[in-house]
């Protein structure tokens, strides 16, 4: 990191990933570490094998929260070229470096923009430790804020209508704090008849920022009409699934909510 203060060359370096894949990563930044020291995000082995389990090839999946592209470059892998990705990251420096990995990828589209519970503008904090830039501002228990840029908002209905309404089968979600809101412009996509696979991050510091508690996450989609997901806890080193029950006590864990359209593909899950 000392390095790459003095060498431009090191502001964006592709580097390739344990299973292959190359993300253009910037030195400066401690958020890239973990990918360019052990080709991974080393605390959600458990969520990648999880989301690779459920996504199949031609598939449409959404990454909310799209960062550097591990999920993005992921679900893109997955769904294949008949498939489609759609990322969203508001932070023009991450956008940067996930335009320049996104080119290995025709059916990856990057939308630089943060999604909400309705359209417009909105003051974007980007943290210390880049990962954890919200629209709120970044508590100082991890980190703080270091600089704000304008962004803007969107929310998911409005974009899925401004692209043929495709059928999504996967969400990715980990907005810091922004997932109840997404989930609040999103009812038009979470009341079709078969509504997609969330993947959310529950945090109860980033959550408070933004004025709820996780649990309440949980419950939008337990007051959906005919309330036909299942909520699971996703164990960050194996992938597999328990019961998630209220309230959520952890400090971050993440969650999959599966519809019961969904439910065989958690077979493969157990049978691995």
């Amino acid at each position: 990191m000392t390095a790459a203060m003095y060498d431009r060359g090191l502001h964006n370096l592709p580097v390739r990933m344990g299973d292959g894949r190359v993300l253009h990563l910037d030195l400066r930044e401690s958020m890239c570490m973990s990918y360019l020291l052990k080709g991974a995000i080393v605390d959600e082995g458990g969520e990648t094998s999880f989301v690779r389990s459920v996504l199949r090839p031609g598939e449409v999946a959404v990454d909310i929260g799209a960062n550097v592209g591990w999920y993005s470059t992921l679900l893109s892998e997955l769904v294949g070229p008949d498939g489609r990705v759609y990322a969203f990251e508001p932070s023009a420096s991450t956008l940067r470096l996930l335009k320049e990995t996104a080119q290995r990828y025709p059916q990856l589209t990057i939308v630089p923009a943060a999604l909400g519970d309705q359209e417009g503008e909105a003051e974007l904090h980007i943290a210390l430790h880049g990962e954890m830039t919200s629209l709120r501002e970044v508590p100082t228990a991890i980190g703080g804020t270091r600089s704000s840029q304008k962004c803007r908002v969107i929310t998911l209905d409005s974009f899925l209508a401004s692209v043929d309404d495709p059928r999504v089968s996967f969400v990715k979600c980990d907005a810091e704090g922004g997932e109840l809101h997404i989930l609040q412009g999103a009812s038009g996509l979470l009341s079709r008849d078969k509504p997609p696979i969330w993947m959310i991050e529950l945090n109860l510091l980033t959550a408070a920022q933004f004025g709820y508690h996780p649990d309440q996450i949980v419950e939008h989609f337990q007051r959906l009409p005919g309330a036909d997901y299942a909520v699971y806890r996703i164990d960050g080193q194996t992938g597999l699934l328990a019961p998630l029950s209220l309230p959520v006590t952890e400090n971050r864990s993440d969650a999959a909510f599966v519809h019961a359209w969904a439910g065989e593909r958690l077979l493969k899950i157990h049978e691995a």
